[in-house]
């Protein structure tokens, strides 16, 4: 579902970048383009939650190739980092790890500060 999006905003950034800058073409993409971002951050949440029940791997240890991922949230974001990581977990490429640095300033209590669905 998030390749979907994914492509759809990349063939129309790719025909911004083709067209003239005060264009209809260029116009209207930049309009497809901002009602594509703001669909697919109004459904995945809801295709997430659908779908969170599959299990998730991460790669094997011996895996030297697996990426380890790190990210960094805070508290304005914190709700919605749980669709981030989910989607990295969707990914073909299965990481090692993923790391989510938080600031002890920020969240003072530490795991109860967290969304449960984190």
């Amino acid at each position: 579902m998030t390749n979907i999006f994914y492509k759809a905003n990349l063939v129309l950034s790719e025909k911004r970048l083709h067209a003239r800058h005060s264009g209809f073409k260029h116009i209207f993409s930049l309009k497809l383009s901002g009602i594509l971002v703001k669909t697919a951050a109004f459904v995945l949440p809801f295709f997430f939650k659908a779908t969170n029940k599959r299990a998730f791997k991460f790669a094997p240890p011996t895996d030297f190739e697996a990426p380890v991922l790190s990210l960094t949230s805070y508290p304005a974001r914190i709700t919605f980092v749980w669709i981030t990581i989910s989607s990295l977990l969707r990914q073909t490429v299965r990481p090692k790890c993923i790391i989510l640095w938080l600031s002890r300033d920020q969240f003072p209590k530490e795991r109860e500060d967290l969304p449960k669905n984190l």
